[in-house]
């Protein structure tokens, strides 16, 4: 029970994030992955 209201909660959270506009695009996302890895 309580993973189901934590899971509900980060839900919720990120619902709040995309109502904000506090959002980032996938490609943009993995493009600093990929580049945080080639720097080491």
């Amino acid at each position: 029970m309580r993973y189901a209201l934590g899971l509900m909660k980060l839900i919720s959270q990120g619902e709040e994030d995309v109502r904000k506009g506090k959002v980032r695009s996938q490609d943009g996302v993995f493009s600093r992955i990929a580049d945080a890895i080639e720097k080491k």
